[in-house]
């Protein structure tokens, strides 16, 4: 545990000196990049990127810091991945109006619940690492609860037939054939000799 926070405080620590040099000087919780004309504080981009960092320790325990993923350091991945949902979350939010969809009362008071639960296990080393306060956490909470309900209301009913994925797996297949591997196998082990005839 003590390695992983070690590894997020650095990975933190890199964020802040790259976005450092697209500046003069870091203020408070200067903006570190504009997504469709709304300014993203660096702090919210920290939470993003605590994250991000989360989900991969989730996924491969203490060795994924030293995972190469096709040319990529896990670091890497991670501000790209946290950035990405980052823009997802801002982007969709954005779009909620021409969809129809906006917070009740109650989505507002579950977004502050899950706000709460984000605050329980984030240490104060981390809230402070990362600047960001309370309410900012609520806000993401609730941006991110509206992401959720506006990609419900576009999905909705979809339902691809299986004549559109098999020309959409047509047409893309050559660009999959790279992702996988294929394997030989030579032996297959099964219980009964009848299933295995």
């Amino acid at each position: 545990m003590k390695n992983i926070f070690s590894k997020v405080t650095v990975l933190l620590c890199m964020v802040m000196l790259i976005f450092s040099g697209c500046s003069s000087g870091i203020g408070k919780d200067e903006s570190i990049a504009k997504i469709n004309n709304r300014e993203i504080p660096k702090s919210e981009f920290m939470l993003y990127l605590y994250e991000a960092t989360q989900d991969f320790k989730s996924i491969g325990g203490n060795d994924i810091w030293d995972t190469d993923f096709d040319g990529q350091s896990a670091e890497e991945l991670v501000k790209e991945r946290a950035f990405s949902a980052l823009q997802n979350v801002i982007l969709t939010g954005q779009k909620a109006a021409f969809y129809g969809v906006e917070l009740t009362a109650e989505d507002k008071k579950k977004a502050r619940e899950e706000g709460d639960k984000e605050l329980e296990v984030i240490t104060d080393d981390q809230r402070k690492a990362m600047g960001i306060s309370s309410e900012q956490v609520y806000k993401i909470m609730e941006d991110t609860l509206l992401y959720q309900k506006v990609y419900d209301k576009v999905i909705k009913g979809y339902q691809p037939s299986d004549v559109d994925f098999q020309a959409y797996y047509e047409k893309n297949k050559d660009g999959y054939a790279d992702t996988y591997t294929e394997y030989t196998v030579r032996s297959i082990l099964v219980k009964e000799e009848a299933t295995a005839k």
